[in-house]
């Protein structure tokens, strides 16, 4: 299994998503529309392959429904390798300037989705590891709170823990999880939320605390 290694940080992938407003996309994709081999979590296999388009969420202090925008960038996240039951991811993000490579591993049983850095400083912009090895996503949330939409902002009941949520319906989608994370907004880092469930991973957001605006991805194929 080959790596290479890019040592960056999850924010700047949103930072640098930021920069690129003027050639947002006025139309939000149906998700997986057209899956045919997409990274599918639950029927893992080499050689899958997913697409994700730049999101960014407006300002949620100050409006009550902040608009969600879809910019140009695009990841494409692949299945390259299998050793066991653990496989090996491979994120691009396609740009029109350079493709950036990260590498990072997944495996997943009956109660849990587990997303691993390969080896230490590996990271990724879908997955934000929040400075730990792995993070793990449960499957069944049946007893989890419904979670509470403002816009594309997820409102938070935790103080400085992770929130699980169950969600009755997203885009086309019904039955979802997500996991929040936005206690290290508390000291001016940046909060995380994913929305999943046990097949596919939909959107992956950074939360911004001094900059109160969302960056990140969502699946269109």
């Amino acid at each position: 299994m080959r790596t290479i290694p890019f040592p960056f940080i999850f924010s700047l992938f949103c930072l640098f998503a930021c920069e690129k407003q003027d050639t947002q996309v006025l139309f939000a994709p149906e998700i997986a529309a057209s899956c045919v081999n997409c990274v599918q979590l639950d029927a893992l296999s080499v050689g899958q392959v997913s697409y994700y388009q730049t999101i960014k969420g407006d300002d949620f202090y100050r409006n009550e429904n902040p608009d969600l925008n879809y910019l140009d960038d695009t990841l494409q996240l692949k299945v390259v390798d299998q050793e066991g039951d653990l496989f090996f991811l491979e994120e691009t993000i396609i740009t029109a300037e350079t493709d950036q490579i990260f590498q990072y591993t997944v495996k997943v049983d009956k109660e849990h989705i587990v997303f691993s850095r390969y080896r230490e400083g590996d990271l990724s912009s879908l997955v934000d590891f929040r400075g730990q090895k792995s993070i793990s996503f449960p499957i069944d949330l049946s007893e989890a709170p419904q979670a509470r939409m403002k816009g594309w902002y997820i409102e938070n009941d935790c103080d400085m823990t992770s929130c699980l949520y169950q969600m009755d319906e997203f885009q086309d989608k019904r039955n979802l999880n997500v996991y929040l994370d936005y206690s290290p907004m508390a000291y001016d880092g940046h909060g995380y939320y994913a929305i999943y469930d046990k097949s596919y991973l939909y959107r992956s957001m950074s939360v911004g605390s001094w900059v109160p605006e969302g960056n990140g991805w969502e699946l269109i194929r």
